[in-house]
């Protein structure tokens, strides 16, 4: 293995290590497209006769954004990052569409984490599909809320009828908030990762992003996940803030929880180790 043995237990104190890490384990596990049913799934598989590990991305990242999952957890896990097909409409769709994956994959089941945007995708899945769970990890995410449905809706049509280049700066101005709080030595790699997603995303992944919010925030509020449960927080989250923490302790009041303190919404990017270490935990004893 090598050098790439070397990259699989450090910590990510720089952009630099980022980078290595990043490309070794593209590498290792190169991302992989398959189409089924006319919907194109991205992903990378680390393959093999273990336990699945499936990471599901958050709003803009894409399926090579979990390599230090792919990095930590290949030795445990069959580990499995993706990304969404952009030709699903519906989120009950997407939850048939992840079964299919599952079925083509010969996956019966698996442990899924899932933040931030993807955390409340993640609980719709599983709405209608809770059998693809052996259980459930959530970090710096909420719950549907249809307070929160008024200004997306908002939103929609302005993301319809700009200029698609406003509509990137927009989204790219947003992650900069969102990174902002980020260790400078962090946070190029990271910077430059989500700039070229944000800039290759087209109209109609914006829309897609916001429609499934919508419809869940409308028409979900009684999706809860009824299996195995963990959540991280990050105490000062500035996009899922105080009363989104409370509705998931409120939703889910027998989940295990780790709070991290200090920590804001980036905090699953710049401690990302720190997020594994307590999930891999969690999974052991789950």
């Amino acid at each position: 293995m090598g050098n790439a043995g070397a990259i699989l237990i450090q910590h990510l104190i720089t952009a630099a290590d980022c980078q290595r890490c990043y490309q070794a384990m593209l590498e290792r596990y190169p991302l992989q497209r398959l189409t089924i049913n006319r919907h194109t799934w991205e992903f990378c598989d680390t393959g093999g006769d273990l336990p699945v590990l499936l990471i599901l991305p958050g709003g803009l990242a894409r399926a090579d954004l979990a390599f230090r999952w792919l990095a930590r957890g290949h030795q445990r896990f069959r580990v499995i990052s993706l990304a969404y097909p952009n030709t699903i409409g519906k989120l009950a769709d997407l939850a048939a569409k992840l079964q299919e994956l599952f079925e083509h994959l010969q996956l019966e089941a698996a442990w899924i984490v899932a933040g931030s945007y993807s955390g409340l995708i993640a609980q719709a899945v599983l709405h209608y599909r809770p059998q693809l769970a052996l259980g459930l990890l959530l970090s710096d995410t909420g719950v549907p809320r249809r307070s929160r449905w008024v200004w997306l809706t908002l939103l929609q049509p302005l993301v319809a009828i700009l200029p698609l280049g406003v509509v990137r700066r927009l989204f790219w101005h947003g992650t900069q908030q969102f990174l902002q709080p980020m260790a400078a030595s962090l946070r190029p790699f990271w910077a430059e990762r989500l700039h070229h997603n944000i800039h290759h995303l087209q109209r109609h992944d914006y829309l897609r992003l916001l429609n499934w919010w919508r419809e869940l925030d409308w028409h979900l509020g009684a999706a809860r996940w009824h299996g195995k449960l963990a959540m991280i927080v990050a105490e000062h989250d500035g996009l899922f803030g105080q009363r989104d923490q409370q509705l998931l302790r409120q939703y889910y009041p027998a989940a295990n929880y780790q709070l991290m303190a200090h920590a804001q919404h980036c905090a699953s990017l710049a401690q990302i180790d720190a997020y594994i270490d307590w999930a891999l935990a969690w999974i052991e004893v789950a």
